[in-house]
């Protein structure tokens, strides 16, 4: 699975950095004054990078690859909220709907890393997304794949400016590729050295 969500996701956060510029310059900004040019950013750098984490965060959130998740039986007959759900049944969790909730996140259809950062500036603990699925069947490579974007999407950020070629659009993001994972429609991003 990782071999195609992990380079879906970098796709997508490519797309929405390159959308909103005043993101990406946040991003390279927090990472010039914490890494600097010298080395490329680390694991060990995360927790430094609140605002790129948010950011990452936001478009798991934003941007929902699996948007049912991954299909589960009931093993036996079961009641959930009142409905009667009998043995065997196919059970879909609604990722999408759990990410757009209004209840849940303030402006639900609005791009914004800031949701995740708390007053002081620091990211917040309590991580509302579920991208990865929920409870005992939670995706097993979720800690991998958050540590390879976040390595990934940083060391470009610090070396790279994202913008849209001339003569060139980016993909309207309510119109993906659909499958067992979501993906942008083909799309092409210049990349500047900084």
């Amino acid at each position: 699975a990782a071999s195609t969500t992990i380079p879906f996701m970098t796709s997508f956060i490519l797309l929405l950095l390159t959308k909103y510029k005043e993101v990406q310059r946040k991003c390279q900004e927090e990472i010039d004054n914490v890494v600097g040019q010298n080395r490329l950013p680390t694991l060990q750098d995360r927790q430094f990078l609140p605002y790129c984490e948010a950011t990452i965060r936001e478009a798991m959130r934003y941007q929902t690859l699996a948007p049912l998740g991954v299909p589960h039986k009931a093993l036996e007959d079961t009641t959930l909220g009142g409905y009667f759900i009998p043995k065997g049944t196919m059970v879909l969790t609604s990722i999408y709907s759990a990410h757009r909730d209004e209840k849940v996140w303030d402006e639900p259809d609005k791009f914004m890393p800031e949701r995740f950062i708390d007053n002081d500036g620091n990211i917040i603990r309590k991580d509302m997304t579920v991208p990865f699925g929920l409870g005992k069947r939670v995706c097993a490579g979720e800690t991998f794949a958050r540590q390879n974007i976040f390595v990934q999407m940083t060391g470009l950020l610090q070396n790279f400016d994202f913008e849209v070629p001339d003569q060139c659009t980016l993909p309207d993001l309510s119109e993906n590729v659909s499958g067992i994972s979501e993906s942008p429609k083909p799309f092409l991003l210049k990349f500047t050295d900084r």
